[in-house]
């Protein structure tokens, strides 16, 4: 590999994780100094999503050999002969995946330069700045104030960037996985009809099949366990403050705009972890069912005797955890946003007593 990329890539790294930190340690000193608590919980909603975004871009870091581990192991699939329509329709998610991560990604890009925004527009604070952050100087000059905007615009656009560029690899790597299954559940459903003799090798194709996609799903849950731990405890918090921002701003206001785009944004990056987990655990569910539909019943004695420990044990489901602790499902989802509604009435009562 040519040296200057690499010596670019650590310094771009060691970039972005200096101005996220920095960030981070702003908005902790603006919520133990403040005392406004309008401020106080923006800077709380986005330290808590900084903090998350800190976590996961470390273990994303640091798991990075099991991620060359996952590369290797779609080569070794890529090696396999896959009938047409298993092409097409591979094709045809990656395609939906590929509008999804572009408008998913597009959307939090697009709010986060929006962010910046409102501050422009507000004529009763001078020189009022993106984030309620901590400063080490004071802004007297148009110059301060213009290079100090700049800086936290990039620092809001950097985080993006690279915490849905996380969440994107997720979607793409899940979405793999399901059509995997997928492709397995139609070779099964072929078995005995084909005019070949040897029903027991075609079979233990389709095990050997399994096994490495049950290993595969095994490496990204390995990589992504902690990720997505973070993203899920983290986003229940965060939803609930953008809900509450949403609804102490004026209706139809730009703050009210920003609030409402930073909410969907916020359920949409959760509800991507939670609705490729359930796409891929309903997808396993059904891998037994797949077998049986199969024509058993033309294939020889042996063939048949490994169908059924095969569909005993395709009765456990393939499920996706963050930490072992919580399924990514659309379960979990629902959980998730009940907590945080609750969360929001117990802060909205408690700003209104105020």
């Amino acid at each position: 590999m040519n040296t200057s990329y690499i010596t670019f890539y650590y310094v771009r790294k060691i970039f972005f994780f200096l101005v996220t930190l920095l960030t981070e340690l702003s908005l902790l000193i603006v919520v133990f100094t403040t005392k406004d608590i309008r401020h106080v919980i923006d800077a709380v909603m986005l330290l808590i999503e900084e903090s998350a975004f800190i976590v996961k871009f470390i273990f994303f870091l640091l798991n990075f050999d099991i991620l060359r581990d996952i590369e290797q192991m779609l080569h070794e699939f890529n090696s396999y002969k896959l009938e047409s329509s298993d092409i097409k329709q591979i094709s045809e998610n990656l395609k939906l995946m590929t509008f999804l991560r572009k408008v998913y990604r597009g959307s939090c890009l697009l709010g986060s330069v929006f962010y910046s925004v409102p501050p422009l527009l507000n004529k009763q604070i001078v020189y009022a700045l993106p984030i309620t952050a901590y400063l080490p100087y004071n802004i007297d000059s148009d110059f301060k104030y213009i290079s100090t905007f700049i800086g936290e615009v990039i620092a809001i656009l950097v985080s993006a960037h690279l915490n849905t560029l996380v969440d994107v690899i997720n979607v793409r790597l899940v979405t793999l996985a399901s059509c995997l299954l997928q492709v397995l559940m139609n070779k099964f459903e072929i078995i005995g009809s084909k005019m070949k003799k040897n029903y027991t090798e075609e079979f233990r194709n389709c095990l050997v099949f399994h096994n490495k996609i049950l290993r595969f799903i095994e490496e990204i849950e390995k990589f992504y366990r902690y990720i997505s731990f973070a993203q899920l405890t983290a986003s229940a918090t965060v939803i609930c403050f953008s809900a509450f921002g949403l609804a102490s701003v004026p209706f139809g206001s730009g703050e009210f705009g920003i609030c409402l785009i930073y909410l969907v944004n916020m359920i949409t990056q959760v509800a991507l972890y939670c609705w490729v987990g359930h796409n891929m655990r309903a997808l396993s569910e059904n891998v037994g069912r797949a077998c049986y539909m199969s024509q058993w019943y033309e294939t020889d004695i042996d063939t048949r005797k490994m169908m059924i420990v095969f569909m005993e044990r395709a009765k456990r489901p393939v499920t996706l955890t963050a930490a072992k602790m919580f399924p990514m499902t659309m379960t979990t989802l629902t959980s998730i946003l009940r907590s945080s509604y609750s969360y929001f009435a117990l802060l909205q009562q408690v700003y209104s007593e105020k």
